[in-house]
C-alpha cells in the first residue's frame, strides 16, 4: 500500500507535468535564450526541471512525450550539456520506438531518421551529444541482434574521422582535425556503462589501436568502459590492468590532457576500491572533484561528471567508516547547482542514501526510515539502491525489524534478479535474504551463496556467506561452524588487508557489519572449551577494531595472519572450497560470453541459464557432502589445535595478574583471570552490556559532577565485575599490580575508582589498561633523556573549550622537579612541538585540551597552543619514537550511552586509537585522564606524581633509566588520599580521571 500510495502520487505529478508542458507553454522564447554566462552558473531551470521529473515517469512512451515537448528549447540552448543529454535521450526514445514496432527496419531508413539529428548537433559543436546520438543507434541495433549492421555502422564512422587524422598528417591542429579527434575521443567514452557489448568494445579498441595506436587519447580512453564492464561482472584483476595500463601510458604520452587523464583516474579510483584500497581511493578521487569543481568554477561546468565524482567520494568515504566526511560530501553535493539536472539528482540517490547510513552509524534512530523512504520515492527500479537494501538486511535481522527485513529482502531480489547474469558473485546477497525469508530452505540458500563466495571475486559476499553458515551450523556442527568462522575472518582480512601497507587498516565495510559474528566465534571457542583459540581469536577482533580507527595509518598485511593459522579440517576445507570456486568461475566465464553474444544491451531479466544453475547445484552437492562427511568427527590432535602464534603479551612478572573482559550474547559478560604461577581461570559473569552501560555512565557522571553518591554506585559496580576476578587470584602471595584488558564500555570504567566497602580498588593494587597493543620496539641504546612539558592556557577561539589557566602552574611544577623545557601557548606550535621530540626527550607532558571522539582518528584532536590542532593521524605522524612516557592532562570523551547495535558511541574505541596512535609511533607507556578535572587540583596533583622518585633522580640520565611503570601512578593516588582524607579533594573527581596504558 505504501509503494502504491508513492506511485499514485508520481503518476498524479506526471498527469499534471505534461498538461502545463504541452506544446505551446512548454518552452517559451523567453525562457529559452542562450545565456552563456548563466549556464556556466547553473543548469537552466526549466530543462533541469524538466529533466528531474522525466526520471519519475516509468513508461518511456510518457517520457517520450515530454523530452518531445522540450526539444525546440533544447536545441535553442545547444551546446549545452543539459540539452544534450535532453536531445540525445528523445533521439534513444525514438529509435526505441520505431525498432520497438519494425524490428527489422532497414538501416538506411534509421539513418534517414538519424542523419538530421545528427548534424544539427555537430552545427551546435557539441560533439558529445553528437557521437551519444550515435551510440543510440549503434546500441538500438545491437538490442535487436543486428550485430553485423551495428559492427559496419561503428566502422564506417570511426574510418571517416580516421582518414581526417590522416590527411591532417601528425600533430595537425587543423579544425577538422581537432573536431574528428574530439569526436573519436567522445565516442569511445560514450560506451561507459554500456552492458552486453564487450565483443564490440573490444573489435573498437582493436581498431582505434590499429588506426590511430595505443597511446591515442580516443584508444585510451576507450578503457574505462570496457573497465567498468569487467568490473561489474566482479573481474577485478582484468579491470584493474586494463584501467592501470591506460593512466600509466596517458600520464607518459598525454600528460597535457588533463581532462583525459582525471576520467581514466575516476575509473581507476573505483577500482581500487573494489580492490579494498580505499584510502588510494579516496585520495585518487580528490583530485578529480578537484578538476571538476575547477572547471565549473572557470565556467566550464560538467554537472553529470561533478556529481558522478561527488557520489563517489561519499562511497569510498563511507567504506572507510568516515561517516563525518560522508556528511560532509553529501552537503556539498546537495548544495551544487547541478542537483536541478534531473539526471545528476538521479545519480544522486547514492548519495542520499549512503548519508543516511553515516547518520544512523552516528546514533540517528530515523536514518534508516528517511532511507527507505527515500528508495521508496525515488528509487523504484534503480539498481543504484542495492548497497542501502543489502545493509539494511542484518541491521534489521539483529534489531529485530521483520518488517522492515523483509522489505530489504525484496529490493535485493528485485535488484540482483534484474541486473545480474547467473552466476555473478553479488547473487550470494541474493540467497543470503532469501534464506532470511525462507527459514525451511535457509540452509539450502546459506549453501549457494556460500559456492557463490567461493568464486573469490568479492571477499565481502564470502565472508558473509561464511559468517552466516557458521551461525546456522553453530549448534549443530560446532566444529565445522568454528572453522568457517575462521575462514570468513581469513576472508575478513583479506577484504582488508591483503593489500599495499598503506591501506591496510582500511574498513571497505563498516566494522558493525560482521562485529556481531566476530563475536559468536569468540564466544563459541569459549563454549567448546578452546580458550587458548578464544584469545587467538579476541586478538583479531582487537585488531579489527584498532584497524577501524586506524584509517591512514600502516599495518603489516600479515598482523592479522598471525592469529588465523590454520589446523588440518580448516586447511582441508579452505582448499576445497578454493577448488569449488574455480570450478564456478570458469563456469561462468562460459556462460557471460554466450550471454552476451545473444542477449540485448540492456536486459537481463531473461537470463535463465540452466548452465549456470547445472554448475551452482553440482557445487552446493560438493559442500552438503563435505559437511556430512565431516559432521563431527572423532577429534584428533592436528584437527583440535589452532596453533595460535605467541601472544605479544609478556609472560606475567610475580605478583602480577591480567583481568580480560569481554562480552557474549545473550546477557553474559566472560571474565579470564591469568596469575603469574598459576592456570588460566574462567568465568561467565550474567551480565548484560546495557546493564553495566547504564551502571558505568552513572558512575563516570557522579564522579565527573563531584556527585554525592559515588560510593553506592562504585561499590555496586566493584561487587559486579572486580569482586568475582579476584576471588579467583590467588590468596599468596597475593598480587600487587592489575592489568586490565576491558572490552566496549568497560573500556570508560575508571577501575581504581571501584570501592569494596572499606577501600578503593588502587589502595590494594596498582592498575594499567592493555591497549592489545605488543610492547613498543626497545629504545635505542642511547637512552633518551630529559623532559618535555607543552601546554595552552586559553580557551578555543571557537568558545566551545574553557581557558586553562592553572596549566602555567602545572609546567612550572614539571620543570621545578624535573628540569623540563617548556612551551606555552603561542609558543606551542606543531613545528615547534616536532622539533622538540626530535632532540629525544624521555617524558612529554601535554597539558591542553585532547578531545576524543568515537568517530575516528581524524575527529579527535590535541589543541595546539597558538590556535591550531592536530588530529590523531597527524600526531602519529610525529618522531615519537623512544619516548618512555607520555602524560596527556587535559584529555576528555564525552561518553553517551547507546544501545544501538551499530552504533560507534560508548563502545570506548576512541581510547584504543589514542593508545595504538602513540604506541604504534613509539611511545613507551602512556598517562591520560577520561575526563577534565578541575583545573587548580590538576595543577596540585601533577605536582605531586613528578615530586616523587624517579623525577627526583639526581641527574637526567638516572631519571632515563629509572623504571616507569604503573606502580608510579597508584603511588600518587594513594598519597592524594592520604594527605585529603575526610576532605572535598578526597573525591575520586580528583584523582582517578588518570589512566595508565600500555
Amino acid at each position: 500500500m505504501r509503494r502504491a500510495g508513492l506511485r499514485f502520487a508520481r503518476a498524479l505529478t506526471v498527469t499534471l507535468s505534461l498538461l502545463s508542458f504541452g506544446p505551446l507553454r512548454a518552452n517559451p522564447e523567453s525562457t529559452c535564450a542562450r545565456d552563456p554566462e548563466a549556464l556556466a552558473r547553473q543548469p537552466h531551470p526549466g530543462l533541469a526541471a524538466m529533466n528531474r521529473e522525466a526520471f519519475n515517469i516509468e513508461t518511456l512512451s510518457d517520457r517520450h512525450r515530454l523530452y518531445q515537448a522540450w526539444e525546440d528549447c533544447a536545441w535553442q540552448l545547444m551546446p549545452d550539456e543539459v540539452a544534450g543529454f535532453s536531445l540525445w535521450a528523445l533521439h534513444g526514445f525514438r529509435l526505441h520506438q520505431i525498432l520497438s514496432e519494425r524490428p527489422d527496419r532497414p538501416l538506411p531508413e534509421l539513418l534517414d531518421l538519424h542523419r538530421p539529428h545528427e548534424a544539427r548537433a555537430a552545427a551546435s559543436g557539441d560533439a558529445e551529444t553528437r557521437m551519444q546520438m550515435l551510440r543510440m543507434l549503434w546500441g538500438g541495433l545491437l538490442n535487436q541482434g543486428r550485430l553485423s549492421e551495428a559492427q559496419s555502422l561503428l566502422d564506417g564512422e570511426i574510418q571517416s574521422r580516421v582518414q581526417v587524422l590522416r590527411a591532417a598528417g601528425p600533430g595537425a591542429r587543423s579544425p577538422a582535425a581537432e573536431r574528428a579527434q574530439e569526436e573519436l575521443v567522445s565516442l569511445s567514452e560514450s560506451l561507459y556503462g554500456t552492458v552486453g557489448a564487450r565483443p564490440q568494445m573490444e573489435a573498437l579498441a582493436e581498431t582505434l589501436a590499429r588506426e590511430l595506436g595505443p597511446d591515442a587519447a580516443p584508444t585510451l580512453i576507450l578503457a574505462r568502459p570496457l573497465t567498468a564492464y569487467h568490473r561489474r561482472l566482479g573481474r577485478i584483476d582484468q579491470a584493474w590492468h586494463l584501467i592501470d595500463t591506460a593512466f600509466q601510458r596517458a600520464q607518459a604520452e598525454q600528460a597535457g590532457d588533463e581532462r583525459l587523464l582525471r576520467l581514466l583516474q575516476s575509473e581507476r579510483s573505483i577500482v581500487m576500491y573494489e580492490r579494498g584500497q580505499v584510502m588510494e581511493a579516496i585520495r585518487e578521487h580528490e583530485q578529480v572533484v578537484a578538476y571538476w569543481e575547477a572547471e565549473q568554477a572557470a565556467g566550464r561546468p560538467a554537472w553529470m561528471r561533478l556529481g558522478r565524482a561527488y557520489n563517489n567520494l561519499v562511497r569510498f568515504s563511507h567504506a572507510a567508516g568516515d561517516y563525518p566526511r560522508v556528511l560532509q560530501v553529501a552537503e556539498k553535493a546537495a548544495r551544487s547547482p547541478g542537483q536541478a539536472f534531473g539526471l545528476v539528482y538521479t545519480e544522486a540517490l547514492p548519495t542520499r542514501l549512503y548519508e543516511q547510513l553515516a547518520r544512523h552509524h552516528l546514533g540517528d534512530a530515523q536514518a534508516l526510515a528517511r532511507g527507505r523512504d527515500i528508495v521508496e520515492g525515488e528509487g523504484f527500479g534503480s539498481n543504484y539502491t542495492l548497497f542501502f537494501s543489502e545493509a539494511l538486511l542484518p541491521l534489521a535481522e539483529r534489531e529485530g525489524d521483520a518488517e522492515l527485513m523483509r522489505w530489504a529482502a525484496g529490493e535485493v531480489e528485485r535488484i540482483v534478479t534484474k541486473h545480474s547474469t547467473p552466476l555473478q558473485s553479488n547473487r550470494a546477497i541474493l540467497h543470503l535474504a532469501r534464506a532470511r525469508l525462507e527459514p525451511r530452505l535457509r540452509a539450502w540458500h546459506q549453501w549457494r551463496a556460500l559456492a557463490l563466495g567461493a568464486m573469490g571475486r568479492s571477499p565481502a559476499h564470502e565472508s558473509q556467506a561464511l559468517f552466516e553458515n557458521a551461525q546456522r551450523l553453530s549448534a549443530s556442527q560446532p566444529r565445522l561452524a568454528l572453522v568457517f568462522y575462521k575462514l570468513g575472518a581469513l576472508a575478513l582480512r583479506r577484504l582488508r588487508s591483503d593489500l599495499p601497507q598503506d591501506s591496510a587498516d582500511l574498513q571497505r565495510a563498516g566494522l558493525a557489519r560482521y562485529e556481531h559474528h566476530l563475536r559468536a566465534w569468540v564466544e563459541l571457542l569459549i563454549d567448546q572449551g578452546r580458550f587458548k583459540d578464544s584469545e587467538a581469536a579476541l586478538a583479531f577482533l582487537q585488531e579489527e577494531e584498532r584497524g577501524e580507527l586506524l584509517r591512514g595509518g600502516r599495518r603489516s598485511a600479515s598482523d592479522g595472519e598471525r592469529h588465523l593459522r590454520l589446523n588440518a579440517a580448516e586447511r582441508h576445507w579452505h582448499g576445497a572450497l578454493a577448488d569449488i570456486g574455480r570450478e564456478l568461475r570458469q563456469a561462468s566465464d562460459r556462460i557471460d560470453s554466450e550471454i552476451e553474444q545473444t542477449v540485448g544491451l540492456l536486459d537481463r531479466t531473461a537470463v535463465r541459464s540452466q548452465a549456470a544453475q547445472t554448475a551452482l547445484d553440482a557445487a552446493v552437492q560438493q559442500l552438503r557432502q563435505l559437511a556430512e562427511d565431516e559432521a563431527e568427527p572423532t577429534e584428533t590432535a592436528e584437527n583440535a589445535r589452532a596453533d595460535p602464534a605467541p601472544s605479544h603479551r609478556a609472560a606475567l612478572a610475580p605478583g602480577h595478574a591480567r583481568l580480560s573482559y569481554f562480552f557474549l550474547r545473550e546477557g553474559r559478560l566472560s571474565l579470564r583471570v591469568q596469575a603469574a604461577g598459576q592456570p588460566t581461570r574462567h568465568l561467565q559473569l550474567p551480565l548484560t552490556r546495557t546493564a553495566l552501560a547504564r551502571q558505568t555512565l552513572a558512575l563516570r557522571q557522579c564522579l565527573e559532577r563531584r556527585c554525592e553518591q559515588d560510593l553506592p554506585l562504585s561499590q555496586a559496580l566493584y561487587l559486579a565485575v572486580m569482586a568475582p576476578a579476584l576471588r579467583l587470584l590467588p590468596v599468596s602471595p597475593k598480587p600487587q599490580h592489575l592489568d586490565i584488558a576491558a572490552d566496549d564500555v568497560l573500556r570508560y570504567l575508571p577501575f581504581a575508582a571501584l570501592h569494596d566497602g572499606q577501600r578503593y580498588l588502587v589502595e590494594r593494587v596498582s592498575l594499567s589498561m592493555d591497549s592489545g597493543l605488543p610492547a613498543a620496539a626497545t629504545p635505542p641504546p642511547e637512552l633518551r633523556q630529559g623532559a618535555l612539558g607543552l601546554g595552552r592556557s586559553l580557551a578555543s577561539e571557537d568558545g566551545r573549550l574553557a581557558p586553562l589557566p592553572a596549566v602555567r602552574r602545572e609546567l612550572a611544577a614539571l620543570r621545578q622537579h624535573t628540569g623540563a623545557l617548556l612551551q606555552l601557548d603561542h609558543d606551542f606550535t606543531a613545528r615547534r612541538l616536532q622539533a622538540a621530540l626530535e632532540a629525544g626527550p624521555a617524558l612529554v607532558h601535554l597539558a591542553s585540551h585532547f578531545v576524543l571522539d568515537p568517530a575516528g582518528r581524524e575527529q579527535s584532536y590535541l589543541l595546539l597552543g597558538d590556535g591550531q590542532s592536530l588530529n590523531l593521524v597527524e600526531l602519529g605522524r610525529l618522531p615519537w619514537a623512544g619516548v618512555q612516557l607520555a602524560v596527556l592532562s587535559a584529555c576528555e570523551t564525552a561518553l553517551v550511552l547507546d544501545e544501538g547495535a551499530s552504533s560507534r558511541r560508548g563502545r570506548g574505541r576512541e581510547w584504543l586509537g589514542l593508545a595504538a596512535t602513540l604506541r604504534g609511533a613509539g611511545v613507551q607507556q602512556l598517562m591520560a585522564t577520561q575526563w577534565r578535572v578541575a583545573d587548580d587540583s590538576t595543577a596540585d596533583w601533577l605536582s605531586a606524581f613528578y615530586a616523587q622518585p624517579p623525577w627526583q633522580a639526581a641527574s637526567a640520565r638516572a631519571q632515563a633509566r629509572a623504571n616507569l611503570g604503573p606502580a608510579l601512578l597508584a603511588r600518587a593516588q594513594r598519597h592524594w588520599l592520604q594527605q585529603y582524607r575526610g576532605q572535598t579533594r578526597a573525591h575520586p573527581h580528583f584523582w582517578a580521571a588518570f589512566t595508565w596504558i600500555h
